[in-house]
């Protein structure tokens, strides 16, 4: 495969470079022009940035450009249902940073612009493209543990410190992560990570095990997002998932997955090293698998969208989440960011 594809790139926050970066490891991509509000001019950011793209100070004149064919978006998550239906309306493929949309609502008026249009999308979980998922479901599918009966996942990390209800280090109020009104909470900035982690594996041997009941628990913090948060699926078969998320206690970033005969532990999954492991215990024999990478995750993310793109698909394939999964986890989100 020697072809290539052309990528905009809408977002140029912290996250937004560290794409950037990784599309210097694509072998099948090429970022072309970036996108930003920041942008004051062209001539002051053209010094400071790499020489080989074009920078666009409205997200409009970038999509509107015919030589770019894909589009990444690595807004804040409140802007991205506009850009989805934009980008769509003009045939631009799309990766769209998780989540997709802040409810189901928003998703579903996606869906129809995305199908209309007949463009490839993918929501960007970066995670499902490692090969440590890979290994895990092919151990899944041979029976190596049995059954499914439970599934422990979680994310966590720790902004900011206390000491009992004082804050010892300013907050930033006005960043994603704290701003109600970019999106932030720990559910939307973490929660899809275990969720779709839970839905994934249960999917494996029977592909409609749907979730059929959820219990949900939520901390919001003062200023106004949920700062944990908690959930149990239960899933068609009888297994349940246990989620847990933070954005203010370090949690043990993990997935567990436990069969009748064993049980699997993926201890770095949503930010995996390049050299990481699987460990597989079943009866009193525990054996652990080395997977690595030869190009960031969030490269071989883009690479693996634009090799489907090649391949005239609209959807990632498996384990991508395609647009039936990111629907269910989208429904599912919703109802925990309300606790219904």
């Amino acid at each position: 495969m020697n072809e290539y594809v052309n990528w905009g790139l809408i977002g140029y926050g912290k996250f937004g470079k560290k794409i950037e970066d990784s599309f210097l490891q694509t072998k099948y991509s090429k970022l072309l022009g970036i996108a930003s509000k920041s942008f004051k001019s062209k001539i002051e950011e053209n010094s400071k940035l790499q020489k080989d793209k074009i920078f666009y100070q409205s997200y409009d004149n970038l999509i509107n450009d015919k030589t770019i064919k894909s589009i990444y978006i690595a807004t804040t998550n409140n802007l991205h249902k506009n850009l989805i239906i934009l980008a769509a309306k003009n045939k631009k493929n799309i990766i769209c940073e998780k989540p997709a949309c802040l409810n189901l609502k928003d998703f579903k008026e996606c869906l129809v612009e995305i199908k209309r249009n007949k463009i490839f999308f993918m929501e960007g979980l970066m995670y499902l493209h490692h090969p440590q998922i890979v290994k895990a479901i092919e151990i899944i599918k041979s029976g190596e543990i049995g059954e499914i009966k439970k599934i422990n996942s979680s994310f966590g990390y720790r902004i900011g410190k206390k000491l009992f209800f004082l804050e010892l280090k300013k907050i930033d109020t006005k960043s994603r992560i704290f701003n109600p009104s970019l999106g932030g909470g720990a559910i939307y900035d973490l929660g899809c990570y275990p969720m779709t982690a839970a839905m994934l594996f249960f999917n494996i041997v029977r592909s409609d095990n749907k979730v059929k009941n959820c219990k949900f628990r939520r901390n919001d913090g003062r200023y106004g997002v949920d700062e944990s948060a908690e959930a149990k699926l239960i899933f068609e078969c009888g297994g349940e998932a246990n989620l847990k998320v933070s954005i203010r206690k370090d949690l043990e970033n993990i997935i567990q997955i436990i069969g009748n005969k064993g049980e699997i532990k993926i201890p770095y999954p949503w930010k995996a090293p390049i050299d990481s492991n699987i460990e597989i215990r079943t009866g009193k024999k525990t054996m652990k698998l080395d997977t690595n990478l030869d190009q960031d995750i969030y490269a071989l993310e883009i690479d693996n969208a634009s090799k489907a793109i090649i391949a005239n698909k609209t959807e990632i394939d498996f384990p991508g989440a395609n647009l039936e999964r990111s629907l269910e986890y989208i429904k599912i989100m919703d109802n925990w960011k309300n606790n219904k």
